[in-house]
Parts: C-alpha cells; sequence; structure tokens
C-alpha cells in the first residue's frame, strides 16, 4: 500500500503483493478487487473521514475546540503545500482512481470469453468500479481545483483541474493536469459507462452499501448541479429517488438518531460506506474528530439555522426540528455538541457509517435545480424541498414554505445547512454559490477563489503534475 507514499501518487496499487491487473484472472478476483477499491474509498484518509471533514471544516459551520491538532491546518487555513491532510487525501484519491481503472482493464479483457454467468458479473463489477472512479475524481476535483461554475456567472471550465484520463497510469507515464472541464468530462464519462453496465444487465443487484444503480444516478444529479445543467439534476435526482424507493424519516428525534446510531441500512441511505466493530478505527474514525479531538457544530451557525427568528438571547428556544437534538447533543440527552451524526454505536462510539449518498439530498437537488433554472417551476421546487424541511414540524405543508424565488433560494440554501451538516458538503456549495463566507476571524472570505495546492510530494516526483498558480494568494485573510 506504500507505493504512492515513495514516490508518484499515480503509480500503481499493489494487490496482495501483484499489480492489481495480474491478480484479477476470475469473477472472485475481481469481486475481490473490487472490496480492495470499496476499502480504499472508505479508507480515513480519504472518504471514510478526510473528504468529509474538510468539506465542513473549512467553513462557517464547524467549530473546533483545539483539544489536538487534528485538522487544525484546515480549520485555521494554515495550509501549505506539504499539509499531511492534503496528501493523504490526494495519495488514497488516486489508490481509488488507479484500482478502478486496472479492474475495469481486467474484467473487459476476461469479458470475450467468458460464460453468460461470469459475463453479468463483470458487468455489475465494471459498473461499480466506473462509479467508484467517478466519485473519487469529484472529490478530488472540488478540493484541488476551482469549482466549474459559480452561480451561474462564472465558468472555470479552462481552469487547471486534476490528472484524469480514463486509463491505466503506469510508473513511467509522464502526466499532466486536465482542466476543471475536461475533468468533468471524464467523471460524465465514467457515469455513462456506470449506467451502460447496469443497463446490459437490468439495473444492479447489490444493496446501498455498494454503488447500485440508484446511487449512479444519485452521483449524477450531484455532479449536473454543479456543473449547472439543471434539467439534467432533476432527471437524474428523480430516476435516482424512483429507484432506491425508501422513506425520509420526518416523524421524531428517536426514528431520526436511530438512523445516525447504527451501522445497518436505513431508508434514506443510497450510498453508504460501511463500518464495522472489526475496523478499529479507534483515532481514525470520523467519529472521534467530533468529539474526542473537538471539532462541533459552531454554535454561532446552530443559532442561525436552527434558532426562531424571533429568538432572544438568554431565553430557551423552542425548535421542533427533529435534526437538531442530535446536532447539539450527540444523541446522550445532554447539550455536548459532541459526536452529532458521528455520535458512533453503543458498542463502540468509534464506529460509525459514512453517508455518501441519500435520498434528502436529491430532493435538494431537484428543488435548488427548479429554482434555478430558467424552465424550472417553483412549485415543483416547494414539493421537492418539503419532502426534507418537514423535518421542522412547524413545515406541513408547501404554503409554509417561501413562495418567491429568492427567498425560496435561500431557504434551501440553509436547508441544506440544516440536511446536510456533517457529511461534507458546504466547502462546494460556498464555493459554487458564490457566497462570501463570514468565519472564525477571518475577514470576509471569497471562498469560490480558493482551492487547495497540489501536495509538494506529487510536484515532486516528476510525473509531470504542476502546481496551481497563485493559489496562496486566495487564502483568507486574518482580521
Amino acid at each position: 500500500m506504500g507505493l504512492g507514499f515513495n514516490s508518484c501518487s499515480l503509480e500503481p496499487e499493489y494487490y496482495q503483493g501483484k499489480e492489481s491487473s495480474e491478480a484479477i484472472e476470475t469473477t472472485v478476483d475481481a469481486q475481490t478487487a473490487l472490496n480492495g477499491v470499496y476499502s480504499r474509498l472508505g479508507d480515513y484518509s480519504f472518504g471514510g473521514r478526510d473528504v468529509i471533514a474538510l468539506g465542513d471544516v473549512a467553513t462557517d459551520i464547524i467549530d473546533n475546540m483545539n483539544r489536538t491538532t487534528h485538522m487544525l491546518t484546515i480549520w485555521r487555513y494554515n495550509i501549505t503545500a506539504t499539509d499531511p491532510y492534503l496528501e493523504e487525501i490526494w495519495a488514497y484519491g488516486y489508490k481509488v482512481v488507479d484500482n478502478a481503472s486496472r479492474l475495469i482493464d481486467a474484467c473487459n479483457s476476461l469479458y470475450q470469453n467468458a460464460t453468460e454467468s461470469d459475463k453479468a458479473q463483470f458487468e455489475e463489477i465494471m459498473a461499480q468500479a466506473y462509479g467508484l472512479r467517478a466519485l473519487a475524481q469529484l472529490y478530488l476535483v472540488n478540493i484541488y481545483a476551482l469549482p466549474y461554475k459559480v452561480n451561474g456567472t462564472v465558468d472555470n471550465g479552462s481552469t487547471p483541474g486534476i490528472v484524469a484520463t480514463g486509463t491505466v497510469i503506469n510508473p513511467s507515464d509522464k502526466v499532466s493536469r486536465n482542466t476543471v472541464a475536461g475533468t468533468y468530462q471524464q467523471i460524465n464519462a465514467d457515469i455513462e459507462q456506470a449506467l451502460t453496465h447496469y443497463d446490459n444487465i437490468g439495473g444492479s443487484t447489490v444493496d446501498q452499501f455498494y454503488m447500485n444503480q440508484a446511487a449512479i444516478y444519485a452521483l449524477k444529479a450531484r455532479v449536473a448541479l454543479y456543473e449547472e445543467d439543471f434539467e439534467t439534476a432533476i432527471t437524474a435526482a428523480q430516476t435516482a429517488i424512483a429507484l432506491r424507493g425508501g422513506a425520509i424519516i420526518t416523524a421524531s428525534v428517536n426514528e431520526y438518531n436511530a438512523m445516525f446510531t447504527s451501522i445497518t441500512l436505513n431508508s434514506e441511505d443510497i450510498f453508504t460506506i460501511s463500518k464495522t466493530l472489526t475496523d478499529n478505527l479507534s483515532a481514525n474514525s470520523i467519529g472521534t474528530l467530533f468529539s474526542n479531538y473537538g471539532l462541533s457544530p459552531d454554535q454561532n451557525a446552530i443559532i442561525k439555522y436552527f434558532y426562531p427568528a424571533d429568538y432572544v438571547e438568554g431565553e430557551e428556544p423552542v425548535i421542533e426540528d427533529i435534526r437538531y437534538p442530535l446536532l447539539i447533543e450527540g444523541g446522550n440527552g445532554t447539550t455536548s455538541y459532541l459526536g452529532g451524526k458521528y455520535i458512533g454505536i453503543a458498542e463502540n462510539a468509534a464506529v460509525c457509517n459514512i453517508p455518501v449518498l441519500r435520498l434528502p439530498e436529491q430532493y435538494l437537488i431537484i428543488a435548488e435545480a427548479n429554482v434555478r433554472w430558467a424552465n424550472g417551476n417553483l412549485g415543483d421546487a416547494q414539493t421537492a424541498l418539503l419532502e426534507v424541511a418537514r423535518r421542522n414540524h412547524a413545515i406541513q405543508s408547501v404554503s409554509d414554505l417561501p413562495s418567491s424565488k429568492d427567498e425560496l433560494l435561500e431557504f434551501i440554501k440553509a436547508e441544506r445547512v440544516r440536511e446536510l451538516w456533517m457529511e461534507g458538503h458546504r466547502f462546494a456549495d460556498l464555493r459554487r454559490w458564490g457566497d462570501i463566507v463570514e468565519m472564525r476571524t477571518f475577514q470576509p472570505f471569497d471562498i469560490s477563489k480558493f482551492c487547495y495546492p497540489i501536495p509538494n510530494r506529487e510536484i515532486n516526483s516528476a510525473a509531470g503534475v504542476t502546481q496551481t498558480d497563485n493559489w496562496a494568494a486566495n487564502l483568507p485573510v486574518g482580521q
């Protein structure tokens, strides 16, 4: 597992002592290799902690009690090109990309001479591999590059993106960064390949711990929203919802909390990274970050997004939103601001699933896309929004939601905070909206102009990856 750390992170990952493509000779081998891709995705250095935490820690909704140095450089924007979190994310992101690419090639080479039964298995394995590669590339481009579109007024498509070739990269290969537009083109190509392979077998057979067909459509909807392709976003989100079935929990605090204090699948999961008691995450768990290590929801943000408009400081607010107690109490009935969605399970507080794609996000995509699309329908936006917003029992019908376009969009933005808090969406949301961020001791910050540097370890490997020009010029400035 160490090759990415010794030289270029884009070099091949070795699997059980052999290069990944050499280890795959049967469907059993292919499934084992696919499990390895999921393992890389769910590693704490990538989708199992760092990517998700960064997505909120770098914004206005997370506080840091400075109990340890974990994520402190990200929270303080004390960023360098040797930051260990940025190095981990880059390296493990490309482990996912590389392993998925080699698996796809191996399955393609075995497919022609396979039995019909084996062909169906290869189709489903390739569908998942393409989906995982698309997801990893989306995470990477949203950290190491500028947002593709910003509030309908800025197009960063021609600026440097990430290395996204759609092919296996070997140690001797020279590479370069694709543009942001080119990166998104590759992500979409992978999504379409995944959907084609699922179509070939009539859909997926795997559950929500895997990149099933609904998850591919849900990812397509997210990508389209980021591209401001609102019509595609709406259609893909609707398809994801229909394929998933399921239902959004609105009845009670206890039912809501149960979704995040269990490692079983729930009715809102579309794709979630599974964690178990045998993972022994301990200090590397995202739950530990949001408890013992002192990351927590920011109190000012709690007031802004959950307290009633007529709240008077010093009084006890009346809050009917069933999401609020888990956020501030961690499910234990006392105001602790620790744990939240990652409070863990009764047997081990460090064990918690990592939600990646959920039903509520899809309804919020439909709502936002309808408001922002020239041909969108505000009534359709309200209907979709209500599915999520009625977690607040003070909201019972569309008449309880804003009716004007501007007010509805602001409500949707706030609802994305209330619903997706601690799931890593805030950084991407603020940048694509072009919102000026007021946080901590910084001057108002145009976060849409900021992206993280490519790690020096990658630049110095001489593989051909270049640094983003003047990235540090767009760091926030202290008051």
